[in-house]
């Protein structure tokens, strides 16, 4: 399946196709490669994924701020590098739970650092 993916990112590779093209495009071999960073860039070409993992950087550096503000929230962390790491094995990029979690460390970011300029802890 990424062998028949491969070939479609070269044929476009900036833009890519359009969102769940992947599924389209492998029909006859099943609907998923496996592998989230492939279908990102057959899906949105590499400008989307590009756009998109420095999104996910963002999250980790987000999320890597918020322990410093408080230990508690290492497990929201380890559990965003444990989806990151599982994004290359399996299709997770239409997967509710992972855009959760972005929510989840971004807000959670944004309501304790407000707190600490607050002094509210």
């Amino acid at each position: 399946m990424w062998e028949i993916l491969l070939k479609y990112i070269f044929q476009q590779p900036l833009f890519g196709y359009a969102p769940r093209a992947s599924e389209i495009l492998l029909r006859g071999a099943g609907n998923h490669a496996h592998n989230s960073y492939i279908e990102l860039m057959v899906d949105y070409g590499i400008i989307g994924f590009i756009i998109f993992i420095f999104f996910m950087f963002l999250v980790f550096l987000k999320g890597l701020k918020l322990i410093l503000l408080n230990p508690f929230y290492k497990a929201w962390l380890h559990s965003y590098i444990m989806i990151c790491i599982l994004f290359g094995g399996f299709a997770l990029l239409y997967w509710p739970f992972l855009w959760v979690m972005f929510a989840i460390i971004l807000g959670r970011f944004n309501i304790g650092k407000n707190r600490s300029n607050n002094n509210i802890l």
